[in-house]
């Protein structure tokens, strides 16, 4: 590792690892850099990366120093001390809304926001309710298959759980999206074929069987959305729920900030000449 060099500061004994003209890198500040667990070799070339790092930012932090304007320096620290306000504000409203604000979106302020701004919610890609199905070619599960073929285009309830049953025992894949909405690409990029002529197909038949050497691919289409329009209420149930949520705080935040205006006139803590 880095060789150490002992140093007494005015009675104040600590190790060092560098020092750049008058300023002092603490061999816990490197210490501390490397995680626990770290195997010798490895927590030598990190501290002697760590140290030729430091000694490069304290050698141009003084030539910035030195040949800096004092104009300039002065802007730069006005500017950290915006930023740092700014952060100490923001981080303070944060810790303020969460303890203060109690959010409740119901249903009907949903379904609200969503019949006057559907134009916001149209969808960049076709989606669709579906169920898919990849099961592995072999010799001796052509029946499998053919009997797969059936079972998908019933209703029967009797013929569904036996569709389930005999997918998890010999299917690659199995994904029942009928209850959720889903981008037909995330499919479309499993199955053999072009996906533009695949999303073609799919506005003309509930379903849909394609083959290659290795699988061969079953789709039911429940329900289909194609790009370009209105996105159902349930695909964007989560997004417009996030929405009220921050229109809410920015609300809160708002009231809060001519709250505490009008508390300090109030008070004679604000004067304005």
């Amino acid at each position: 590792m880095v060789s150490l060099l002992a140093c007494n500061q005015e009675s104040n004994v600590e190790s060092y690892v560098a020092k750049v003209y008058e300023t002092y890198l603490p061999k816990a500040e490197v210490e501390k850099f490397i995680p626990k667990g770290t195997s010798p070799d490895d927590s030598t070339l990190m501290a002697e990366s760590y140290t030729r790092n430091w000694i490069t930012k304290q050698l141009l932090l003084h030539l910035a120093n030195t040949n800096l304007d004092d104009s300039v320096k002065r802007l730069i620290n006005r500017q950290v001390n915006d930023y740092k306000i700014s952060l100490l504000i923001h981080q303070y409203k944060q810790e303020f809304i969460n303890k203060k604000l109690v959010i409740n979106i119901t249903d009907d302020e949903i379904n609200s926001y969503y019949n006057t701004n559907k134009e916001n919610f149209i969808l960049p890609t076709s989606i669709a309710k579906v169920l898919f199905i990849i099961v592995p070619k072999s010799g001796d599960n052509t029946k499998t298959i053919n009997e797969i073929g059936k079972l998908l285009k019933s209703s029967r309830d009797e013929d569904i759980s036996r569709l389930e049953e005999m997918s998890v025992m010999v299917a690659k894949k199995y994904d029942n999206f009928d209850t959720a909405w889903i981008e037909v690409n995330r499919i479309f990029n499993l199955i053999p074929g072009d996906v533009e002529e695949l999303e073609k197909s799919i506005t003309k038949q509930k379903y849909i069987e394609k083959s290659d050497s290795l699988n061969h691919y079953f789709l039911r289409i429940d329900k289909f959305m194609p790009k370009q329009t209105v996105a159902p209420i349930e695909y964007v149930r989560d997004e417009i729920r996030m929405i009220l949520e921050n229109q809410h705080k920015i609300n809160f935040e708002y009231e809060f900030e001519n709250q505490i205006n009008q508390n300090a006139r109030e008070t004679n803590n604000v004067t304005i000449y």
